[in-house]
């Protein structure tokens, strides 16, 4: 027999939800009766008992003008949203993503004035906010933009107040988080396992510290979430939500530290509130991070998605062919975990020099290109200026020398061309014996 899906919000649930149920229920009443009797706006009304709304109901029949309210319900079931059922639907996988996300880097709040809900999530870079934003447009069908804060390098994105009742609904905090008991809402850990993993894809990618490897490239960093609580209800907080954090992930077979408040730590904010941060820690057993870094994907956060590839690259010792094959085929935003030199064919590393140097004014343009480049990346090799101009760009021109991943990333840009159109013309690959110089020859080579 099917199991039937799991409804967490049925559609009168939804409706009782919004600030002017007795329109919508008065909306459906008219256009049932409407449908069944062909009446006028006049009859139902004398019907209804209910002569003050005859100009709306005359309206809504005649299809000139419907509520607010009905139309954000209507909107509500185009985005699949409505009723509101457990699913592996890219609909509700996004609700989730976001629930998550919302719980550690956005805000619900109470507007008084206008009697309804400013839902806002928050963002570090364009690139990050408008990921989101292209998710919306695209899944649930809403035009939503980044907004950028005055003298601030963060960027908001906010979606319908209409929106912020489903998540109140459903456990999701209505102002200050840090000074309520939140409690981890008891449906999420009941939901099948891929959509539990959206919920901590989501927490991760607002609050998760970002993957990195150890220098012996065999192991990671361990991953944090940290979240914070007031003074008070620290430790309730600790109970009822991190810890449930980790029951929630010890359930997909991740190990976790205990969730730990930490003492050292206070946070002083401007009303002179005292909070303190609490952090659930992923253990960094190789087989642990691989599982948790597989499913975990930190969806809007390009950083962190970015060194998710990396580590999970250095994890699994990945060949270094396909780490070249994945540089270029990403035009260079996934680099290659390993530190390598690239050999191309010599015509086009001849050709992939002169066409960069020409962006510089001819007069001493490679020792310009050289003096650009020695400033890009000063803080990742140790190459003086001198062996650049002098010793490097010919070498690179003519042949002579591997190009380590990084330049040949810029020097690409600044010839005007695609790395992923360079791969075929790739003869050999080197690897760095140290990871902040040049050293030459070097162990390995991979024709």
């Amino acid at each position: 027999m099917r199991k039937s899906p799991k409804v967490l919000l049925s559609k009168n649930d939804i409706i009782n939800l919004s600030t002017d149920t007795g329109t919508i229920k008065l909306y459906y009443k008219v256009m049932k009766i409407r449908k069944k009797t062909g009446w006028g706006a006049w009859k139902i009304s004398k019907f209804l008992k209910n002569w003050s709304r005859r100009q709306s109901i005359n309206q809504w029949i005649n299809g000139y003008e419907k509520p607010k309210s009905i139309k954000e319900i209507e909107k509500l079931k185009r985005m699949g949203l409505v009723p509101l059922i457990v699913s592996s639907k890219d609909s509700f996988r996004l609700f989730i993503r976001i629930f998550g996300f919302r719980l550690a880097d956005g805000c619900i709040y109470f507007q008084r004035r206008n009697n309804s809900f400013t839902f806002a999530l928050y963002f570090g870079t364009l690139k990050d906010a408008q990921w989101l934003c292209n998710d919306v447009n695209k899944i649930w069908q809403l035009n939503v933009k980044p907004n950028k804060f005055k003298n601030s390098n963060e960027y908001v994105v906010y979606l319908p107040s209409f929106l912020a009742r489903l998540y109140i609904s459903l456990g999701s905090p209505v102002g200050d988080k840090t000074s309520q008991m939140l409690k981890l809402p008891q449906w999420i850990p009941n939901l099948p396992n891929n959509l539990k993993w959206e919920f901590i894809d989501g927490l991760f990618a607002g609050d998760g510290t970002t993957p990195r490897l150890k220098p012996n490239i065999n192991s990671s960093e361990s991953l944090r979430i940290t979240l914070n609580s007031e003074k008070t209800i620290v430790e309730v907080f600790r109970e009822n939500f991190m810890k449930k954090l980790q029951l929630l992930l010890n359930s997909l077979s991740i190990k976790t530290s205990e969730p730990k408040i930490i003492w050292k730590r206070k946070i002083l904010s401007k009303d002179g509130t005292v909070t303190y941060p609490v952090e659930l820690r992923i253990l960094t057993q190789k087989e642990n991070m691989i599982k948790f870094l597989e499913n975990v994907n930190y969806t809007y956060c390009k950083k962190g998605n970015i060194q998710r590839e990396k580590v999970l690259n250095g994890l699994k010792g990945n060949d270094i062919k396909d780490e070249l094959f994945l540089f270029f085929e990403t035009n260079g935003e996934i680099p290659p975990f390993k530190n390598i030199c690239i050999l191309l064919e010599k015509n086009i590393q001849f050709n992939l020099i002169e066409n960069a140097a020409s962006r510089f004014p001819s007069k001493n343009r490679y020792t310009q290109l050289a003096m650009y480049l020695y400033k890009k990346f000063r803080n990742l090799s140790q190459t003086k200026f001198s062996s650049l101009r002098d010793n490097y760009i010919f070498d690179w021109k003519f042949g002579r020398r591997f190009i380590p991943y990084f330049y040949l990333k810029e020097l690409a840009f600044l010839s005007g061309i695609k790395l992923n159109t360079l791969f075929e013309f790739v003869q050999k690959v080197r690897l760095f014996k140290n990871r902040n110089k040049f050293a030459f020859p070097v162990d390995k080579v991979i024709s």
